[in-house]
C-alpha cells in the first residue's frame, strides 16, 4: 500500500475509482484518470523546470484539464497564474514578469494572445491544451513526486486601485498530501453539498471557480464544467444533471 506521504488524498480516487469526476460537452475523467493526470502533469512541471514555489501560468476558457491541472499544481507544490483572458497582451505580460512565471499553459481559441504576451516578457514554453498537451502529458512518469509543499494559485487582484497584486492566502502551509482538508474545511463553510453533483460555469480563472474546483474534488462532488454562463442551457443541465450545487 502507498503511505500517505505518496498518494493523493482524495476520497472518492480511493474508494469510487471509475465514478465521474469531472465532466464537459467534450468528455469526462474518472476519480482514478484524474488522480493519474494530474501526477503526470506535476511531474511535467519538474521536468519542465518548475520547482516547488515556482510560478507558472494558465490562459484557457473553462475546460475538462482545469481539474487536473490545478490538482497537479497543488501536488508540485509550485504557483499557478490564473490569466484572465479578458486581459490585454501588455497586461497579461506584466502579471508574468511579476510572477516570474516560467512556462505558460494556453487553450488553443488564446493561443496567439498567449504567446504574444510569453514572447513579450522572454518566456519560451507554451505548452498549447490539445493534442500537443495530450503527447506532453502521455510522457512524463505517472509516479507520485516525493512530499513537498501543496502548491496554490497565485491570483492577482483587479487592479482597480492600482496596479494588479499577486496574492498567496495566508495560513495554508500544509503539505501535500493533505491538500483536500483545507478546501473541505473551505466547501462546508461555504455550505457546498458534500459527494453531490455540482456545476461551474463561473470562470475557472476567477477565485471563486477555482476556490470551487477544488473544493468539489475534496469533498467528492463530481463537476460539471460549462464554457460559458447561459441561462436557458443552465437551467437545462440543472435538470438534466440533477446539480444540487453551483455558484453564480
Amino acid at each position: 500500500h502507498p503511505t500517505p506521504q505518496r498518494r493523493y488524498v482524495l476520497s472518492r480516487t480511493e474508494h469510487e475509482p471509475d465514478a465521474v469526476a469531472i465532466q464537459t460537452q467534450d468528455g469526462s475523467v474518472s476519480w482514478s484518470m484524474l488522480a493519474e493526470r494530474a501526477r503526470r502533469f506535476a511531474q511535467g512541471l519538474r521536468a519542465e523546470g518548475v520547482a516547488e514555489h515556482d510560478a507558472w501560468a494558465v490562459l484557457a476558457r473553462n475546460r475538462l484539464e482545469w481539474a487536473e491541472l490545478a490538482l497537479g499544481n497543488a501536488r508540485a507544490g509550485s504557483r499557478y497564474v490564473p490569466l484572465n483572458y479578458h486581459l490585454t497582451v501588455p497586461e497579461m505580460a506584466e502579471l508574468l514578469t511579476d510572477s516570474a512565471s516560467k512556462l505558460l499553459v494556453v487553450g488553443l481559441g488564446d493561443e496567439a494572445v498567449g504567446r504574444e504576451a510569453a514572447a513579450a516578457v522572454g518566456i519560451d514554453r507554451v505548452i498549447v491544451l490539445g493534442p500537443e498537451y495530450e503527447a506532453w502529458l502521455g510522457a512524463q512518469s505517472g509516479e507520485p513526486l516525493d512530499e513537498c509543499s501543496a502548491g496554490a494559485a497565485l491570483q492577482y487582484t483587479g487592479g482597480t486601485t492600482g496596479r494588479s497584486k499577486g496574492v498567496i492566502r495566508s495560513g495554508a502551509s500544509i503539505t501535500a498530501s493533505d491538500l483536500a482538508r483545507p478546501f473541505a474545511q473551505w466547501g462546508a463553510m461555504t455550505h457546498m453539498p458534500q459527494r453531490e453533483q455540482m456545476m461551474l460555469a463561473t470562470p475557472a480563472y476567477h477565485a471563486l471557480g477555482g476556490g470551487v474546483l477544488m473544493a468539489s474534488m475534496a469533498l467528492g462532488n463530481p463537476l460539471l464544467i460549462t464554457d460559458r454562463w447561459d441561462p436557458v442551457q443552465m437551467l437545462a443541465l440543472i435538470e438534466e444533471h440533477r446539480v444540487v450545487g453551483v455558484p453564480m
